[in-house]
Parts: C-alpha cells; sequence; structure tokens
C-alpha cells in the first residue's frame, strides 16, 4: 500500500494485459491443486504467474494457517511464480482487505496471469467478482449441500463452473453434479452479453484437463474484450474500489474523532435501563456529523 501511495508510482504499460482470474468454491474441492497445475503449466510456457490465496483468520487471535502455499508444493518453488497466502483478517467476502493493491503490484512487477483463490465459498463471498475478469466456481463431486450453500449466490456471477476431481471411481459423481449445475444455470441464468456460463468436467491434477478449463477462461475473456465488457468491468470494480476505501477509512479514523467519541459515551453512559436502540442513536449521531460538515 506504501508503494501504491508513493509519489508518481504508475503501474507498468504491461499491466493492462494481464488477465486476473477468481477460483472460489466449497472446502475440497482442489482450488489450490488446480490453480498449481495450471500455473505451473504457465510457468513452463515462459508465463510469469501469481497467486493471491486469502486463508481463515482466528477469531480469538488474529492468526492464520497460511497453507496454501504449502500446497502448491512445486509452483511455489517456481522462479516464474510468486505465491502469496494472506490472512482474511476478519474480512468477509472470501477476499483479504488488501489484496487490489496486492494484485496490482503483481503486475506492475509483470506477471501476466494473477489468481485470487478466496477463502471458501457461501453466498456472501462474492467479493472476489469485484477484483478479476473472469470468475471460475469449482465443485467437487458430491456437492449437493455445497451447491445449495452457493446457488444463489456465487452462481449468479460465475462465468465458468468447473466439476473437479472428475476420474476415476469419481467421473460417474462428478457428471451427475455436472448435470445437476448445468439445470440450475438453466433456470436461473440468462446469457450475459452473449456469454452463457460453460459446466465443464476437470480433473485437478492433469493438465491436459486444466489446459481444456482454461482455454475456456481464455475464450470467455476474449468474449469479454469483443462486447467492451471487461473495460467496462473494471472500470465498475474501480469505483467500487474506492468507495470501500473511503467508507474503510472513514470507519478507521471516526471513532479517534473527539466530538464523535464523546457523542457515543454520553449515550452509552445515559443508558441506564439498556432500553437504547443503538442504530437510533448511531443515526443521531452521524446526523450531527454531516450536519456540522456541511454547515
Amino acid at each position: 500500500f506504501d508503494c501504491l501511495k508513493r509519489k508518481g508510482y504508475r503501474p507498468r504499460t504491461e499491466a493492462h494485459d494481464a488477465l486476473r482470474i477468481g477460483v472460489t468454491g466449497p472446502p475440497g474441492s482442489g482450488k489450490s491443486t488446480f490453480i498449481e497445475t495450471l500455473g505451473c503449466a504457465l510457468c513452463d510456457q515462459g508465463r510469469r504467474v501469481g497467486v493471491l490465496a486469502i486463508d481463515p483468520s482466528s477469531v480469538g487471535t488474529g492468526g492464520s494457517i497460511l497453507g496454501d502455499k504449502t500446497r502448491m508444493q512445486h509452483l511455489g518453488v517456481d522462479p516464474n511464480a510468486y505465491v502469496r497466502p494472506s490472512p482474511s483478517r476478519g474480512a468477509l467476502g472470501g477476499v483479504a482487505a488488501h489484496t487490489h493493491d496486492a494484485m496490482l503490484l503483481c503486475e506492475a512487477a509483470g506477471y501476466t496471469h494473477v489468481f485470487v483463490e478466496t477463502v471458501g465459498v457461501g453466498q456472501s463471498e462474492v467479493d472476489v467478482d469485484k477484483l478479476v475478469d473472469v470468475l471460475l466456481v469449482l465443485l467437487p463431486p458430491g456437492s449437493g449441500d455445497s451447491l445449495q450453500a452457493i446457488k444463489r449466490g456465487l452462481m449468479e456471477l460465475a462465468d465458468l463452473v468447473v466439476v473437479t476431481k472428475a476420474d476415476g471411481a469419481l467421473l460417474n459423481p462428478a457428471r451427475a453434479v455436472q448435470h445437476e449445475v448445468t439445470a440450475s444455470l438453466c433456470m436461473q441464468r440468462h446469457a450475459v452479453d452473449g456469454w452463457k456460463p460453460p459446466v465443464l468436467l476437470c480433473s485437478n491434477t492433469d493438465r491436459e484437463s486444466v489446459g481444456a478449463v482454461f482455454s475456456e477462461v481464455l475464450r470467455c475473456r476474449d468474449h469479454f474484450k469483443k462486447a467492451g465488457r471487461l473495460t467496462q468491468k473494471r472500470r465498475q470494480q474501480n469505483l467500487n474500489l474506492i468507495w470501500a476505501a473511503v467508507l474503510s477509512e472513514v470507519t478507521q479514523r471516526l471513532p479517534a474523532v473527539p466530538s464523535v467519541a464523546s457523542k457515543v459515551r454520553e449515550a452509552h453512559a445515559q443508558d441506564v435501563e439498556n432500553d437504547m436502540i443503538p442504530r437510533v442513536v448511531a443515526a443521531h449521531i452521524v446526523e450531527d456529523v454531516f450536519r456540522k460538515l456541511l454547515s
């Protein structure tokens, strides 16, 4: 963040050609394995790959295991790759507060493909879509419960759905999930700018299988570029990020403003019988702050 704030800092021109890919899915869907297989293949082709993996943080201590880099044993030591595990530190939405800053630095350093791996999956973990060009949702075979948990959230945003571990004894269960998801998407999703999310089968450790998924990622990216959606999406993402940063700064600084802090203490002290409605009190305090700012 300090680097981004330096006077005269600008991302390199090549950064505009970097492909930002979001990878999310329930635990056990093989997100890290998928990224490592694809990342190693890209590095072998002379590409430079950045991976920003978000791990959940402890509610009590704020610590995190940061195990994603350990899982990516080959990609983590490749000279053309940079794997950065980061704690979520309480941030909701599946990504960390400064993931976008880290992404910009990766692009400025010349990484051509930047992957963002989310904490997990859920109806509210949709913030990754506000950072990336193409969003992949990974589902493991037999993921009925996981599918129920996400289909009203991420399934509405997914650009591609990938049923993983589609090999051996899990091939038929994977095909069953593929048919179920395809039917679900037909009912709830309409083509956006002519793009309808495909539902693909993939074996996470097989380069050919993962490569076929990446070909669809490139086809999706090219389709969005041609339709003008990619440029529009990045502009909207920047606007959303500006507002998010403004609100974050206000949230951090407002408690340090003496007049605001005193009003909160006064309101809390008057709540002798514990019948105060916090939202009503907060509304009065905010109205008073804005009245002074605008006067």
